[in-house]
Parts: C-alpha cells; sequence; structure tokens
C-alpha cells in the first residue's frame, strides 16, 4: 500500500511540475487524472508479489538521495 500512495504522489507531483504550479486546482486536476490512468496500468505499475511494506518504505526514503546523484550527475555531464 505504501508503494501504490508513493507512486501516486509522485506522479501527482510530476504532473505538477509539467504544468509549472501546486496550486489547489492543478492537485486535484492530477489527481483526476493520475488515478484512472493507475487504474489502466496498474498490471504494469504494481508487480505481481507486493514487496513488504519495509522495502517500499526505504525505496521511498531514499528517493531523494537517487535524485540527489542523478542531479549531480546531470549537472557533470552538462558542464
Amino acid at each position: 500500500m505504501i508503494l501504490l500512495v508513493g507512486i501516486f504522489a509522485v506522479s501527482v507531483t510530476v504532473f505538477c511540475l509539467v504544468i509549472g504550479d501546486f496550486g489547489w486546482q492543478n492537485l486535484l486536476l492530477g489527481t483526476a487524472i493520475v488515478s484512472p490512468m493507475m487504474y489502466v496500468f496498474r498490471r504494469q505499475i504494481v508487480p505481481t508479489p507486493l514487496p513488504p511494506a519495509g522495502h517500499a518504505l526505504h525505496v521511498l526514503m531514499y528517493t531523494p538521495v537517487l535524485f540527489w546523484y542523478l542531479v549531480i550527475d546531470i549537472l557533470k555531464g552538462t558542464w
């Protein structure tokens, strides 16, 4: 369940980043778009045996670290 909430939150955040505004209207629109898309693509999003909650929480907690290394790598490649 933690994995699904994390995927949902990241998807809505990416939608708002693409739009360029985190207003409540865009969050609501992102929720309205992401919810059916997650239902349609549920077989591709959710692994067949769900990982234990501890593993999913571990992945979600270290996601900012992975994004930081991605940004550093992009900056080094651009430099």
